[in-house]
């Protein structure tokens, strides 16, 4: 139906403050920017997709998100269908093998699911399967600081009803005595997660955090060595979760092949869409190895498309617990009209058509920035 085709595909770089100055072995964050994508069909129904890279974390810039988009895959959308989301993949996976651009490629297959949503009106996680869980806990994420001031920032996210801690370390022997300051502080009820962000971490040096019983140690090293974290798998009496490592199916097989990892994460972003991360999800299941979601700078739009994601797997896939952090975490300010549910630590999942958000065109241009 030539009334549902897609007429319009226009993209544009926002920047937003964040809530303060983030910290982890990556560098130090205080501004965020966003890649925001708009499917218009002829009738005037709207699909948004939103990237949201991290600086050197993620395999493209917010930049290089918003030339491939504007230059080589708009063109690609005009007169497409989006009930033609798997023929639309396919032929950018053509022009951009994986793992090229899988950003670019994720901001795409999520904009075409909310405009699939809107037109069947009917929100994404029944297109992908139906709810198993109307509530998604999230983590309380405690950036790099001094000790004290870690242990004072885990007892607000606590205090604030967060049932699990995500802490970000380096191979500073400082961040030890934050950990056990931190355990002190939160007890041994509440769930502690902590992330290395590619640090590499000595033996010696994980092994001093095996009596404050993470649940995970994550990414304890870079992301292509893969040797090493087989290594320290073997070694430590800590779980290992991969993130960085992963980028598409390959290199997810690699880890898996390599008995490299005890859990793995998973990002719509990071792996180029919804559909890209319910295979991975199902790879990982048939392998017994369960999966964690979610992206730590995500805003609104990005934010319910992983707990979209979420709600469609069983808990038998995906952790209880998850990692969408960014709307309340961090960000100062958002480009939606009625921000996502979130109270005590836990996300209610949008029910209506899409990603069940609605846009703020004010907000939008208010952030809006040129590319120089």
């Amino acid at each position: 139906m030539e009334e549902l085709s897609i007429s319009k595909c226009n993209t544009m770089l926002i920047e937003v403050p964040l809530k303060g100055t983030y910290r982890t072995s990556h560098g130090d964050v205080s501004l965020h920017k966003s890649v925001i994508l708009i499917l218009e069909t002829i009738d005037g129904l709207i699909g948004i997709g939103q990237a949201d890279p991290i600086p050197k974390y993620s395999a493209e810039t917010a930049e290089e998100i918003y030339v491939v988009i504007k230059k080589y895959l708009c063109p690609l959308l005009i007169g497409e269908s989006p009930f033609n989301i798997p023929l639309i993949m396919e032929r950018i996976n053509d022009i951009f093998p994986d793992p090229i651009h899988m950003e670019s490629k994720a901001i795409i297959n999520m904009a075409l699911y909310d405009l699939l949503g809107k037109i069947i009106k009917e929100p994404i996680y029944k297109i992908l399967g139906g709810m198993y869980r109307e509530e998604i806990p999230v983590v309380g994420w405690v950036g790099r600081e001094k000790p004290d001031e870690m242990a004072k920032n885990a007892i607000k996210k606590v205090e604030n009803g967060y049932k699990a801690i995500k802490v970000k370390i380096s191979n500073s022997y400082d961040d030890i005595d934050a950990i056990a300051k931190i355990r002190d502080a939160i007890g041994y009820n509440i769930e502690l997660r902590i992330d290395a962000n590619e640090s590499l971490l000595p033996i010696n040096f994980l092994k001093k955090l095996e009596k404050y019983e993470p649940k995970w140690i994550e990414q304890p090293a870079p992301r292509r060595k893969i040797d090493y974290l087989t290594h320290i798998k073997r070694e430590i009496n800590i779980p290992i979760l991969v993130d960085e490592s992963i980028s598409d199916l390959y290199s997810l097989l690699y880890v898996i092949n390599n008995h490299a990892a005890d859990y793995i994460k998973l990002k719509v972003l990071k792996q180029g869409g919804l559909d890209n991360v319910k295979k991975f999800i199902k790879l990982c299941e048939s392998e017994g190895i369960k999966c964690v979601i979610g992206h730590g700078f995500d805003m609104n739009f990005s934010a319910s498309a992983e707990l979209q994601l979420i709600a469609s797997c069983k808990l038998t896939q995906i952790e209880y617990i998850n990692e969408v952090g960014g709307p309340f975490d961090k960000m100062k300010d958002d480009i939606v009209k009625y921000p996502l549910d979130f109270d005590k630590g836990s996300f209610k999942v949008p029910n209506k058509p899409g990603l069940g958000l609605i846009l703020d065109e004010n907000k939008l241009y208010k952030y809006k920035i040129d590319l120089l």
